[in-house]
């Protein structure tokens, strides 16, 4: 799952409930066992993976990517907590 939000509408919390209800549709409708991320996960209790070092081309630089992930499991957890 990736996602680009404009700046201005960062911190709001916006992002963080979209990708709970994409997460809610791929554990339970499409009944997906594991979904990566790659961007601002720790909020919804992702585990970070790896670190694909220099993978993206941002603005005029090479950045690392760090990716994300969880399990079914694990989201069903946090729903209940």
């Amino acid at each position: 799952m990736g996602y680009w939000l404009a700046e201005e509408h960062q911190g709001k919390g916006l992002m963080t409930m979209a990708c709970s209800v994409v997460l809610d549709y791929a554990f339970g409708e499409l009944g997906q066992n594991h979904v990566e991320i790659c961007a601002v996960p720790e909020r919804l209790g992702f585990t970070h993976e790896s670190t694909t070092r220099q993978s993206q081309w941002l603005r005029d630089r090479h950045v690392d990517e760090a990716v994300y992930g969880m399990l079914a499991s694990d989201w069903e957890a946090a729903r209940f907590e």
